[in-house]
């Protein structure tokens, strides 16, 4: 039998400590034979147990991410100023409706969850941030090759990085619409809160997953149509074919005496075999460069 490995136990201890604190937020809700609740329990269970996991994902997504640039490592002291500002902010914009009395007043407890998910979702903006840093790092070595290489990785981790932000925000806006219907359930004299609210809810959520992913896709996108000039200027437009015309020539050559028994060297036997011949462009070649723009857009 295989014992699971540290770093598997690892993986499982903030998920498993998400779904403790989810539980006990849920449990200790006054309000236990409100219908209601049995809708906003599992969200909230659901939500801080995803934010547990996304935070695990962070932490890997990290270390990929200091492998991927292992020549020029991105450091935390890079990214904790951004990240530390965007907490600070969302969490204070969040818990300031515990403070308001009246309609605006919710249950303490979806502010800690929300609270909660943010804070465990730093590492995840920490990538963000951190793709960002290593994208507008003009010291990056190596040649063409490994650079295109290096943005196509640092986009797909972004891609990736996106889609958990994105699980979280979905959860917490269900969650705290699940929760705004409980609380107008139970407490009629906070029932005029429009229901449209949560839309306002959903929309800042969406807005800190933004704040957090944009630079980082503007960096890429930058250093990639740099990257493009370099590799494809158009200035090569300006200069004469006769290359290219010389290349079609060999050829052509080539061809003609294949057909009349003349040529003593082996074809090519593939297309790609053309990239041979002195002068003359590779159709693999073409082709990356038209696919380049795409890819890193």
């Amino acid at each position: 039998m295989r014992l699971p490995t540290r770093s598997s136990l690892e993986g499982f201890a903030a998920p498993a400590l998400g779904f403790v604190v989810g539980l006990v937020l849920v449990f200790t809700y006054s309000h236990r034979a409100a219908p209601l609740r049995l809708v906003w329990a599992p969200l909230g269970v659901a939500l801080s147990t995803t934010a547990g996991a996304v935070f695990t994902y962070g932490r890997r997504r990290w270390t990929e991410l200091r492998e991927l640039c292992a020549r020029n490592p991105v450091r935390v002291s890079d990214v904790y100023v951004p990240v530390g500002a965007i907490e600070i902010g969302a969490i204070a914009i969040v818990d300031v409706t515990s403070l308001f009395y009246g309609t605006a007043r919710e249950d303490w407890r979806g502010g800690a969850l929300v609270t909660f998910a943010l804070v465990l979702a730093v590492p995840a903006a920490g990538v963000m941030f951190g793709v960002r840093h290593a994208a507008s790092d003009k010291s990056l070595s190596g040649g063409p090759g490994g650079l295109v290489a290096l943005l196509v990785a640092l986009r797909r981790l972004l891609e990736r990085v996106l889609a958990a932000v994105g699980a979280l925000v979905a959860l917490s806006t269900l969650q705290a619409g699940a929760l705004m219907d409980l609380e107008q359930s139970v407490r009629p004299q906070l029932g005029t809160r429009p229901p449209q609210y949560i839309l306002v809810f959903g929309g800042f959520g969406s807005f800190l997953a933004g704040l957090v992913y944009v630079p980082a896709w503007a960096a890429l996108r930058d250093r990639g149509l740099k990257l493009c000039d370099e590799l494809f200027s158009m200035e090569d437009l300006d200069k004469p074919t006769e290359d290219l015309d010389k290349g079609q020539a060999i050829v052509s050559r080539a061809g003609d005496r294949q057909k009349t028994g003349t040529d003593s060297r082996r074809r090519p036997q593939r297309l790609g075999g053309l990239a041979d011949w002195p002068g003359y462009p590779s159709p693999a070649a073409g082709e990356c460069g038209s696919r380049l723009p795409a890819t890193l857009n």
